[in-house]
């Protein structure tokens, strides 16, 4: 069984780190070769909890998503319809294009900016 809740990750003298569910019961402990990992196993434990779906589960579903949309704005500049589509249309094709954008954008992460 998967802890429930919020994970939360603490950094201990000595290198490691414990992650922790909401009551304070110890998901995992682990010695700290990276200092991202123990936040990056909290995150996908509290994602997994608020979402009941896992990281590589979202990362399915927003793969499928974009692809959905990318064939409406294909059809829809096709057919002229971001122009001509009628009352919305712009605004349905703006907002296709920006949630297109918004998936395809990884963050800037602190280490590609060293």
């Amino acid at each position: 069984m998967i802890s429930t809740g919020i994970w939360d990750v603490s950094s201990y003298d000595g290198g490691w780190d414990c992650v922790r569910n909401e009551s304070g019961s110890i998901i995992c402990q682990l010695v700290v070769n990276e200092p991202d990992n123990g936040p990056l196993i909290a995150e996908a434990g509290t994602v997994y909890n608020e979402t009941g779906f896992t990281p590589r589960q979202l990362a399915d579903q927003k793969d499928a998503l974009l692809e959905a949309c990318k064939k409406m704005q294909l059809e829809w500049m096709e057919r002229g319809q971001h122009k001509y589509g009628g009352v919305g249309a712009p605004a349905a094709i703006f907002a296709i294009n920006t949630a297109i954008a918004d998936a395809t954008t990884k963050p800037i992460r602190a280490e590609d900016t060293k």
